[in-house]
């Protein structure tokens, strides 16, 4: 070919990238190890995973490969010499070492600490989210207090959040006070108005 013009990403085995010189690209370009089966870009193996994994199988998941499933396992997988091609990987602090031989020695290695449920996703700090995750919680997105958070914040015994942490300026004190880690903490001034999931926002008369 001549010309081909992507607006967006390209993926590609790297035996290929070589030929790629008329490819312009808007966007990533991505190469995986050849011979890899391409899977999602966030992969959780299940139970049925190791059964239907191939023997000496090289699988590529180009964000984070997550054993979050407790019936995955890694023992057949490990049987079977499987191997994720990945950039992160994120497992139960039980399961690290069993997981360890999967990847190699340059993956990024996130461990969810023992005796924490794990949460995927953005939440707000309210009675069903710790009903659901209980009071020592790790967060892969965001967590979103109110003013109605404050009563919940007693509960929490651990709590590790990735992304951002928002919170009302008068539950600042309180929350600095627990044993937290997060990625980032977004204070809300009084009277300030927060706007979430919107990809566009016009600011006008009426706003």
């Amino acid at each position: 070919f001549l010309y081909i013009s992507v607006n967006g990403s390209v993926q590609c085995p790297k035996s290929l990238s070589p030929f790629l010189s008329a490819l312009h690209v808007n966007g990533s370009m991505e190469c995986y190890p050849d011979g890899c089966i391409v899977l999602d870009s966030v992969f959780v193996p299940d139970a049925w995973f190791a059964l239907r994994a191939r023997e000496n199988g090289s699988y590529f998941v180009s964000q984070q490969v997550r054993l979050t499933d407790p019936k995955a396992d890694l023992a057949a997988l490990t049987a079977k010499k499987v191997r994720f091609f990945t950039s992160s990987l994120l497992v139960p602090e039980e399961k690290a070492a069993a997981a360890l031989p999967l990847v190699d020695e340059t993956v990024s290695l996130e461990v969810i600490p023992s005796g924490y449920s794990f949460a995927d996703g953005d939440f707000s700090l309210d009675e069903s989210f710790l009903s659901k995750y209980g009071n020592r919680v790790y967060v892969s997105g965001s967590l979103e207090l109110t003013k109605e958070s404050e009563a919940f914040l007693p509960r929490l015994d651990g709590l590790i959040v990735r992304g951002t942490v928002s919170l009302p300026a008068g539950l600042q004190e309180g929350f600095l006070r627990l044993p937290a880690e997060y990625g980032a903490l977004s204070v809300v001034k009084p009277g300030a108005k927060q706007l979430r999931n919107k990809v566009m926002v016009t600011l006008d008369n009426a706003m």
